[in-house]
């Protein structure tokens, strides 16, 4: 269900391995960040290829956590196949779309 909601309400950030769909929670500034991949057969037929892609996307996001603000749920639509970039080039491309952290001493995200 809360799948469901980032996909309907979230915003989508297409970039050139795949798709990003963010949903922000600014009222809940302490809440932790959570993420999802999904791997589709249309990226890799075989499922060992799809979990292997799926790690590698979670090791990526889970090396730039500190980057991730909190209080956001994010999806991750890999579309990449039988080339698969390496965590670097993920890592690269995430921290590009992600949304900047909020301080602590600025909640309300004003300058």
């Amino acid at each position: 269900q809360e799948l469901r909601q980032v996909l309907s309400k979230g915003r989508r950030i297409n970039t050139n391995i795949g798709t990003l769909i963010i949903l922000e929670h600014p009222k809940s500034g302490t809440q932790p960040w959570k993420a999802a991949v999904i791997v589709g057969k249309k990226v890799a037929k075989k499922a060992t290829d799809r979990n292997t892609i799926r790690r590698q996307c979670y090791e990526a996001l889970w090396n730039m956590h500190a980057a991730v603000p909190t209080a956001i749920e994010l999806i991750f639509l890999p579309r990449f196949g039988e080339t698969n970039p390496t965590q670097q080039t993920i890592a690269q491309v995430l921290k590009t779309a992600l949304p900047e952290p909020r301080s602590q001493t600025d909640p309300a995200g004003a300058n």
